[in-house]
């Protein structure tokens, strides 16, 4: 293209439609959800005891990263949804 060269509203809709063709086709990961040992007490209700058997137990993953212990949200959803008792649950379809 030539620097004189005049651009027209085609020229911008054809390089518009481009990007979204190309956005469109890459792979977008969600970022991760870090939750501390206070954060997934409030979420489960329950103790920091408890939260420490989770994870002595091999129940909860967990990271830790200069003596503070760090948790994936999912991993604490999956852990809900593995402890599901009776029939419904709050992770049923309806």
């Amino acid at each position: 293209m030539d620097k004189n060269q005049i651009v027209t509203v085609a020229h911008l809709d054809q390089w518009g439609e481009r990007i979204i063709n190309s956005l469109s086709k890459t792979e977008v990961k969600p970022p991760i959800k870090i939750l501390r040992s206070a954060d997934v007490k409030k979420m489960l209700g329950i103790s920091t005891g408890s939260v420490q058997n989770l994870r002595i137990s091999g129940k909860l993953k967990f990271s830790k990263v200069n003596g503070t212990i760090f948790y994936d949200y999912d991993d604490v959803l999956n852990l809900l949804k593995e402890s599901t008792v009776g029939k419904k649950s709050i992770f049923s379809a309806k």
